[in-house]
């Protein structure tokens, strides 16, 4: 066996080339281009590894016939070059085990855990192997890409994407923090999830009735409830769960709770389309509606069956933006001012010390009560306007008001056919709409403490509107106040010469002529006759 320099020196070529186009095949190969791509975002030195490295990688199945072609003369060559210079069966033994351990062990091992890095020191190498094998390895390539397709990288499905997270989340050198990979699953599960999924049930949905009036104590249940966009159904429909529009809780910014103005015509002034979706709407499709401008609530319908065998919509829930926000980031999301009462309850109050609110107590309609400070302002403005209250104490003028009755009138009770065929008493004592009418006697005064009336007086019917501390009839308290000065009996009744209609919902101060003399009485002299008042 003659061995020369310069096959020592072959041969040594021979094997480096081999374990440069293996590991080559190894690593090169093992790099995603999508990975690379990824790589490339950030500002580190392997960003610009993969920046020099993905342009050779996208050659795709050019760059695996050159890597293999190489690899296959080289070993080739070498097993003929080491059989000439030893003997057949020692050849044989020897290029093997050169080939295995030098030109594919090794070389791999090493470039599979640094691909990246060698990938890039020897880009100028596998450029000159591209373009030098060429004439067989590009012609080959395309005959792949015909049968095989073209490369695209490496992409994963939904559930590969969560199990990927998953794992970088479990791994303690992983910089993914639970919260991040929270949210990323939830983002993965919204293409897998239906709005069934998140909406929230009629039964915990608040809404408004479109009859309901715009009173203080509403206006308080929707301000302590928290809520920017509330649902409005209409009872009068055949399907009570039927969902007829969106009330803006910023559109009551102007609103006066004495005007009690219903919804309905809130809705009218400021008409919202309503968004009505399928309880089988993917989520994703709903993300878009809400961030394409057709609102940020969306009321949530399912088909039943009415056992006629005919279908029909029904009302089931409704879902917001935020419940959606809350399915993707997989936590509850709590407003600055509001209490989330159950983690499985979507019923929210606002978290406020609601005693704050007394200073709007004056704002309140309790039936058939009045409060201190209205008491005072009562008789402040009774002393002020009219003289015969002025001679009255404050202590008998307390007493006035307290025996008197509180009543409330709602406007919405009977239609204008019936109300002028009833007796103005049957009215105020029903709570009806006629408070005086004209030509009947009555035996009261009123002051109007919140509300509106209509007034009807003269030949003509002159109409008028009054509405707080307004005072009607105070001459039923005069008549009997000259009687007591000047000693004589007063008129049996008064005959109002005026109507007078709620137009609103009102609060009324009734004082009958009886309990006035009651307290006029106790400041009688003992040298004054006593006029008595059945």
């Amino acid at each position: 066996m003659n061995i020369s320099v310069l096959d020592i020196i072959l041969i040594i070529l021979l094997i480096c080339l081999s374990g440069l186009f293996s590991g080559l095949t190894l690593g090169l190969l093992s790099l995603d281009p999508i990975s690379l791509e990824i790589i490339m975002s950030g500002n580190t030195d392997e960003a610009l590894y993969a920046s020099k490295v993905l342009p050779i990688r996208k050659k795709g199945n050019w760059l695996l016939c050159t890597l293999l072609i190489g690899n296959v003369v080289v070993n080739s060559y070498l097993s003929i070059l080491i059989a000439e210079i030893t003997s057949g069966t020692i050849g044989l033994v020897l290029s093997t085990v050169m080939i295995v351990i030098f030109g594919e062990i090794l070389p791999q091992a090493s470039c599979s855990k640094y691909s990246l890095l060698i990938g890039y020191y020897t880009r100028t190498i596998t450029w000159c192997l591209l373009y030098i094998l060429s004439f067989v390895a590009y012609p080959l390539s395309l005959i792949l890409d015909k049968c095989f397709g073209s490369e695209v990288g490496l992409f994963y499905s939904n559930n590969e994407l969560k199990k990927l997270v998953k794992i970088h989340e479990q791994e303690q050198t992983s910089e993914l923090q639970s919260r991040v990979a929270n949210i990323m699953t939830g983002a993965l599960n919204l293409e897998n999830n239906s709005v069934k999924d998140v909406v929230v049930p009629w039964k915990d949905v608040y809404k408004i009735d479109i009859n309901t009036r715009l009173d203080f104590e509403t206006l308080l249940t929707i301000f302590k409830k928290g809520y920017s966009r509330i649902p409005v159904y209409n009872t009068n429909s055949k399907n009570y769960k039927e969902i007829v529009g969106i009330l803006f809780v910023k559109e009551l910014i102007l609103l006066d709770p004495e005007d009690e103005i219903p919804v309905s015509s809130i809705m009218n002034t400021f008409p919202h389309q309503v968004l009505k979706v399928s309880i089988d709407y993917k989520l994703t499709d709903m993300l878009t509606d809400f961030c394409s401008g057709k609102g940020h609530i969306a009321i949530v319908k399912q088909q039943i069956d009415n056992n006629m065998g005919l279908y029909e919509d029904i009302c089931v829930g409704i879902l917001t933006l935020e419940d959606l926000i809350e399915n993707i980031l997989q936590l509850d999301i709590i407003d600055e001012t509001d209490i989330s009462l159950n983690k499985n309850n979507k019923n929210r109050e606002r978290n406020f010390d609601m005693n704050k609110l007394k200073i709007f107590d004056y704002r309140r309609k309790k039936p058939n009560s009045i409060s201190p400070q209205e008491i005072k302002a009562v008789i402040h403005h009774l002393k002020y306007t009219y003289h015969f209250f002025r001679h009255i104490p404050y202590s008998n003028m307390e007493n006035l008001i307290n025996n008197s009755k509180i009543v409330d009138i709602y406007s919405k009770n009977e239609t204008n056919e019936l109300k002028m065929n009833r007796s103005p008493y049957d009215y105020i004592e029903n709570n009806g709409l006629m408070l005086y009418k004209k030509n009947k006697k009555t035996d009261f005064m009123s002051v109007v403490l919140d509300g509106k009336l209509e007034i009807h007086s003269g030949k003509h019917n002159f109409l008028s509107e009054v509405s707080r501390w307004y005072v009607l009839c105070p001459d039923i308290c005069e008549t009997i106040y000259n009687s007591y000065q000047n000693h004589t009996e007063p008129i049996e009744y008064y005959e109002v010469d005026f109507s007078a209609r709620v137009v609103s919902n009102s609060r009324i101060l009734r004082i009958s002529r009886k309990n006035f003399y009651n307290e006029l009485n106790k400041i009688i002299t003992k040298d004054d006759i006593d006029i008595k008042i059945e």
